[in-house]
C-alpha cells in the first residue's frame, strides 16, 4: 500500500480509478461528483479538524470550474445588417 490515502484506504480506491471512465474524467475518479452533501459531527466544531472533511472541502474548492459550451446562434438571432441607433427629434 505505497499509495497515498488515510492509512486505511487508498486515494485511487476512494476515487474509484478502477473503474471504466476513470482515466477520461476531469476528476480522475470513476465516479459521478458528488452535487450536494450533508456532513455532521457528534462535535460542532470537531468536524473542521477531520481530515476527511478537509480534503473534500479543499477539492471541491481548488477544483477548475466547468467550462460552459459554445453557443451557435441561429440565423434568426444573427443581425443581418448592422443595427444603428435612430435618434428621434424635431
Amino acid at each position: 500500500m505505497h499509495e497515498a490515502g488515510d492509512g486505511r484506504v487508498t486515494r485511487a480506491s476512494v476515487l474509484a480509478a478502477h473503474l471504466p471512465g476513470a482515466d477520461d474524467a476531469e476528476t480522475g475518479s470513476g465516479l459521478p461528483e458528488v452535487t450536494q452533501a450533508f456532513f455532521g459531527s457528534a462535535e460542532h466544531h470537531g468536524i473542521y479538524r477531520e481530515p476527511t472533511f478537509q480534503s473534500m472541502l479543499l477539492r471541491l474548492l481548488l477544483r477548475p470550474l466547468p467550462r460552459p459550451l459554445p453557443r451557435e446562434a441561429s440565423a434568426s438571432e444573427r443581425p443581418s445588417e448592422p443595427v444603428t441607433p435612430q435618434l428621434q427629434g424635431g
